[in-house]
């Protein structure tokens, strides 16, 4: 029912974390979410995350343009405790992202690396 009812509104969450954590799932789905690393963060660090939703959400190139905006790099890890080069490395490996939203998501990674394990 809470699903239905968000899928009608138009304005997305700002804050994922304002929100039961029963429904980022569907609120990733459904594109409801404000594009943010933050909000994309909190999502990948939580424990029922599925990266699928996640890809899908990020190859929206409206979400990856925006997300792009804001650098990602060791000033961000310094100021938000949920930062994981976890995810970093979930863009570079992937082959599900698209290519404009992969050269938007990369853009603004602050982080370069002499020693990156992306081994699978």
């Amino acid at each position: 029912m809470k699903i239905k009812i968000i899928d009608k509104e138009e304005t997305k969450i700002s804050h994922i974390d304002s929100i039961d954590n029963q429904l980022w799932e569907d609120l990733f789905k459904l594109n409801k979410i404000k594009a943010s690393w933050d909000n994309v963060f909190k999502y990948f660090n939580n424990e029922t995350t599925n990266n699928k939703f996640l890809i899908d959400y990020l190859n929206l190139e409206e979400n990856a343009k925006e997300i792009s905006k804001i650098k990602c790099g060791k000033e961000y890890s310094e100021q938000y405790q949920f930062f994981t080069q976890e995810l970093l490395k979930l863009i570079i490996q992937s082959n599900e992202i698209n290519i404009k939203s992969y050269e938007y998501l990369i853009k603004n990674i602050g982080w370069s690396y002499s020693n990156l394990d992306i081994s699978k």
